[in-house]
């Protein structure tokens, strides 16, 4: 497994209000195990608020969680040094569902790409970068020229391939798509869909896809997790998961999507 996701647990705080003095927790990730094979596009659906974006972002260290640990190659993420951090958090990058809040509305496209790289590549050259940077703008499918714009110059598709870039140009092994296409209209999501197939195969890069929407996962993801209330209640490959699913509640999420209504009586009878 390139990621092992081992029994983690995370609860929020909830601020009492009116006469409700005690502290109460919420749980958002209850006990979660999976694990993530390299060169896989895994998926992990649910119900909104069933913790998936909280799992995201454990992944990636912007939450801390209570219990359990990750293994990224079989080495602990958790408690890093400072150098195993920065190696790690280039290795692991992670695509937000709204590109236009994610990134920096004060900076030009060159400088969005260009701060990865300063950071992690500083003993590069400087054209060395900027050649970097003019190859990865061209490989999400944009112009060089975009270089010198502002994000609020593109579109929402053409964001969230800088957006892709910004991940891309620091060559992780796993990258977490956290509704990447949910924002996008219909047509847009199928093209950032067809050019992350594209960059995964060029690149052999692993995909933790996160998704509400079946449809997509059911033709995107190659295994599927199934999230409920910040537990996982079912895991398997995409098509045993969907045409054979073994938990209630999976079965019961796929209905809903899936079941055709049935018009064939008249009215009245």
């Amino acid at each position: 497994m390139l990621l092992e996701f081992q029994n983690v647990t995370k609860r929020f705080l909830r601020v009492p209000s009116g006469f409700r003095r005690k502290a109460e927790y919420s749980m958002a990730v209850d006990d979660v195990h999976f694990g993530i094979r390299e060169g896989e596009i895994f998926g992990l659906v649910g119900e909104s608020g069933s913790g998936k974006s909280t799992i995201a972002r454990i992944i990636v260290k912007l939450l801390s969680p209570e219990k359990g640990r990750i293994l990224f190659d079989k080495k602990k993420v958790l408690r890093q040094s400072k150098a195993e951090g920065k190696i790690y958090r280039k290795q692991v990058q992670m695509v937000f569902q709204n590109p236009f809040e994610s990134l920096n509305p004060r900076q030009t496209v060159a400088s969005i790409l260009e701060e990865g790289v300063h950071l992690h590549f500083s003993h590069r050259e400087e054209g060395v970068n900027k050649e970097a940077v003019r190859a990865i703008v061209e490989e999400v499918g944009l112009p060089v020229s975009s270089l010198q714009k502002y994000p609020h110059e593109f579109s929402g598709g053409q964001r969230q391939r800088i957006a892709i870039a910004r991940a891309l140009i620091l060559a992780p092994k796993l990258l977490i798509l956290d509704e990447p296409v949910s924002s996008l209209d219909v047509s847009i999501q199928s093209q950032i869909l067809t050019l992350l197939r594209g960059l995964k195969k060029k690149h052999g890069m692993t995909f933790l896809f996160i998704s509400h929407d079946l449809h997509i996962v059911r033709d995107f993801c190659d295994r599927v997790a199934v999230l409920r209330n910040g537990k996982i209640v079912e895991t398997g490959e995409t098509k045993e998961i969907f045409d054979s699913p073994k938990s209630e509640f999976t079965k019961e999420l796929l209905d809903a999507v899936f079941r055709v209504p049935n018009f064939s009586r008249e009215e009245g009878k």
